[in-house]
């Protein structure tokens, strides 16, 4: 039996959320955007609602001139 592991947040966020955030935003734009990705990853850690990251992403994508890459069906 596996037991789970308590790995403290902010390691957690260095090794496998932020290089996630990342990728996933350098598919979308086609290039790393590291205040993006730190924007993100400080939503997280701060415990935003998911719903209120999509909207602060949804807000700053604007002002980085990107079209917003959230879509809701």
């Amino acid at each position: 039996m596996i037991g789970l592991v308590n790995v403290p947040i902010q390691q957690l966020m260095e090794r496998r959320i932020r290089p996630w955030i990342n990728k996933k935003i350098i598919e979308y734009i086609g290039e790393p955007e590291p205040t993006l990705v730190d924007f993100i990853c400080s939503k997280v850690l701060a415990g935003s609602a998911p719903q209120g990251i999509l909207d602060d992403v949804q807000m700053v994508s604007c002002d980085l001139g990107i079209e917003p890459f959230i879509w809701k069906d």
